[in-house]
């Protein structure tokens, strides 16, 4: 006995609304309507485009981890916030230091993360919000150019933290390579970032430090706003902590280790000036 093919029929939900696509029994799909089909797919998402950008109009992201804090969020981890008018990114928002409401942009902690990279990686960004990363020039340039910014830095070696903070921080543009504004320090770490102020950003395949006739970057191993070179370098080589080696290409912090030693702990953080 021959069978005739029998219609199946496949619903998909797409953005609230139901879409069946029939097939015949044999799994093959209906061919003269294939271009229908993917009309109606066109324009689920083409509603759920617009029930998103309705929904950032009315319900936007917090623009910042201040304003996350500011809403109830308490507790240290990763949230989205605003990165421009259309997208949201995913940062790591510390809730607790120094009355919480902390963007994370930087942190070194164990070596799983390779710092020693170039120009677009420290661009685009790198590593895990949880773990070690960067969180990337171009957010660095955007969030800063949004409103002011101040600038924490924490810093430990074995049972010793010290930190330093900064109430002027703002990275440029990519065409003038990132340069950075950074000033009004207070803290316990001393303010070994200062030479670095007004300094271009520099990777050992863009070399643009003060220095007339070396790299820095490449001499560094990291990537950094040199000068010629450093007095701190916390994008440096992740090296063993036991004092024997010349620790300027390692975690460095002028004010707190001699060159001698590699910090164990940075963490960069920046947050709104209210």
């Amino acid at each position: 006995m021959m069978l005739l093919p029998t219609l199946s029929c496949l619903v998909l939900l797409f953005a609230g609304h139901s879409l069946a696509f029939p097939f015949q029994a044999n799994g093959g799909v209906i061919g003269e309507d294939i271009s229908k089909w993917l009309n109606k797919i066109k324009f689920g998402q083409n509603i759920a485009d617009a029930i998103n950008n309705i929904a950032r109009v009315f319900m936007p992201a917090p623009k910042n981890c201040n304003e996350l804090l500011s809403r109830g969020k308490t507790h240290s981890g990763v949230y989205s916030i605003q990165r421009d008018t259309s997208h949201d990114m995913r940062v790591y928002c510390d809730m607790e230091t120094d009355g919480g409401g902390w963007l994370v942009i930087q942190r070194r902690k164990d070596g799983s993360q390779d710092f020693f990279l170039n120009w677009d990686d420290y661009a685009a960004g790198f590593g895990h919000l949880n773990d070690e990363f960067w969180i990337g020039n171009r957010n660095l340039h955007l969030l800063t150019s949004k409103q002011p910014y101040e600038l924490r830095v924490d810093l430990g070696y074995q049972d010793e933290s010290r930190f330093a903070k900064y109430s002027t921080f703002f990275v440029g543009s990519e065409d003038d390579k990132f340069p950075l504004a950074i000033g009004g320090y207070s803290g316990t770490a001393g303010s070994s970032m200062a030479i670095h102020d007004g300094m271009k950003f520099s990777t050992r395949d863009s070399d643009n430090d003060a220095h007339s006739t070396g790299e820095c970057a490449k001499s560094y191993k990291g990537g950094w706003w040199y000068n010629k070179c450093h007095n701190s370098n916390l994008n440096g080589l992740y090296l063993q902590v036991n004092g024997t080696f010349r620790g300027y290409h390692g975690i460095y912090w002028g004010g707190m280790k001699s060159l001698s030693y590699s910090l164990e702990f940075s963490e960069m953080k920046m947050r709104p000036l209210v």
